[in-house]
């Protein structure tokens, strides 16, 4: 069948899949369960059982980290790196850059937004209100939180909370023993067919990026060590190690 073009097609199959009818079934149980039941591993395009957005991490490069050390799998809203390399906010970056300080840059604003989005998440608000982030995050985020709750929180307050958050989300996977490892999608390190980034993957900035990423974590075979934990003040997680 071809459904190039035919948005029929598409729509019946929502239907099938909401309702589980026929092939919607199976699509029902998600593209990383169709993959297992076909056996079929490669053709899911995703991280720990989670299938990837619209991005491509092979052009748009910061994904490339970003979606593979998502502790909930494939999200692009776990780290929001086009802010940078589309919108040039807070500044510009080449999303193709793989050179060591473009590779560098993009593992430091992974790392970075990762942190925030963290507390966003927890404080329960729309990331809308901060996908474009600016130098003074940390310190609207303090705000925020101060004015809702009495606290008073510093810029750097907010940014260890976060912190704090991503590594007992990693050592969720480290207590279930599944998932922990940081691993590129075999399909990611084919290179783009066509278009002006024609022959690019997602090989480099990831191999390169999930070393330096780890470094600035702090975390070895993608878990934290127990001097990051007591960094951060999680000494009673460090029975998982």
């Amino acid at each position: 069948m071809n459904m190039k073009g035919d948005a029929a097609v598409f729509q019946d199959l929502a239907y099938k899949i909401a309702y589980r009818v026929g092939i919607g079934n199976e699509l029902a149980e998600g593209d990383y369960a169709l993959s297992l039941k076909y056996n079929e591993p490669n053709a899911f395009q995703g991280s720990r059982g989670q299938g990837l957005p619209a991005y491509d991490p092979r052009v748009l490069k910061g994904f490339a980290i970003a979606y593979y050390t998502a502790n909930r799998g494939g999200d692009h809203l776990e780290a929001y790196a086009p802010t940078w390399e589309i919108f040039g906010v807070p500044e510009k970056t080449d999303p193709l850059d793989e050179s060591p300080q473009g590779i560098e840059k993009e593992a430091k604003i992974v790392k970075w937004n990762q942190d925030l989005f963290a507390v966003a998440d927890s404080a329960v608000f729309c990331k809308f209100e901060n996908l474009l982030p600016n130098v003074d995050t940390e310190q609207d985020f303090a705000n925020l939180l101060n004015v809702a709750f009495g606290w008073n929180l510093s810029p750097e307050d907010v940014a260890k909370i976060g912190e704090r958050i991503f590594n007992v989300e990693r050592l969720y996977h480290v207590k279930e023993g599944k998932w922990i490892k940081d691993e590129l999608a075999p399909r990611m390190r084919e290179p783009v067919s066509s278009g002006p980034a024609k022959g690019n993957t997602a090989s480099k900035m990831f191999d390169e990026g999930i070393k330096k990423y780890y470094e600035i974590r702090g975390w070895v075979e993608g878990k934290p060590t127990k001097e990051t934990l007591e960094r951060l003040d999680l000494q009673e997680f460090e029975y998982l190690l």
